[in-house]
């Protein structure tokens, strides 16, 4: 069972060697995985690497076609009846590097209602390394406040011409009041590299959003008839159901947080 997969653009300086960094960083920072991450790092040849512990193993793998380069590392890891996997692709071709993040699990999948959190913890990784392409609206795993300079893009992406390769969360301000409807820290920091999170930063300008947006909700109740691009409304603070809906929307949706549309 797939339960995520991302795809995040790099800086063309990015290669092999400082995707290795990351991973070594990742796995020597987590207890379980210590001891075969510092095999790993230690492995002079990391093209076509087989390792093995007591829980976990190491496999990469090295091959070209006529659409790049591609370097594998997949990662599994016991975890009582679950067999969890993380691949990790890197595609380089002399006009892009492109990193893509797949996790699965293999096994009784009933035991547990959330990821664990060491699943998107090597998503973090890549964001914190600042070997992320830069983007419209910042890959980070901290929530982005709006800016003036913003405007245009949310509006565009609420009139259904949003633009951006990753679903957007906007979370406005609960009425009156400083705070928001989702914990927007906790959501940015798991969906980091899944989804922007884009939070209403001064009073009034979520206003100004409808009044120069041209196809406003007005119910929540309405969304799913709403003559909008868009594959989801967000609106529960939920992880798991985040995850759901950006699997039906990766790439091309738009996550909006309506609870302002009244």
């Amino acid at each position: 069972m797939k339960v995520l997969s991302t795809r995040l653009e790099l800086i063309n300086e990015f290669n092999e060697k400082e995707m290795n960094s990351v991973i070594i960083r990742w796995l020597k920072g987590n207890e379980p995985c210590k001891a075969i991450g510092t095999e790993y790092e230690n492995t002079v040849d990391k093209s076509a690497v087989h390792l093995t512990d007591e829980y976990c193993l190491i496999d990469t793998f090295k091959t070209r076609n006529e659409s790049g380069d591609y370097f594998l590392f997949k990662f599994e890891q016991t975890y009582y009846e679950q067999i969890w996997i993380t691949e990790i692709i890197l595609k380089s071709t002399d006009a892009e590097k492109v990193l893509y993040i797949h996790v699965k699990c293999n096994g009784d999948t009933t035991r547990f209602e959330k990821v664990p959190i060491i699943r998107t913890d090597i998503i973090r990784a890549f964001i914190d390394s600042k070997y992320i392409k830069p983007t419209a609206i910042p890959i980070t795993a901290q929530p982005v406040y709006t800016t003036e300079e913003m405007k245009d893009l949310i509006v565009d992406a609420v009139n259904g011409n949003y633009q951006l390769t990753m679903p957007m969360v906007f979370a406005t301000k609960i009425f009156d009041s400083a705070g928001y409807e989702i914990d927007i820290d906790n959501l940015a920091r798991r969906l980091a590299g899944m989804a922007y999170i884009v939070a209403e930063n001064e009073d009034g300008y979520f206003d100004c959003l409808k009044d120069i947006s041209s196809n406003v909700i007005r119910n929540i109740n309405d969304a799913p008839n709403a003559k909008i691009k868009m594959k989801y409304i967000w609106y529960a603070n939920y992880y798991n159901r985040a995850v759901k809906k950006l699997k039906q929307c990766y790439q091309t949706g738009l996550l909006i947080d309506m609870t302002q549309f009244k």
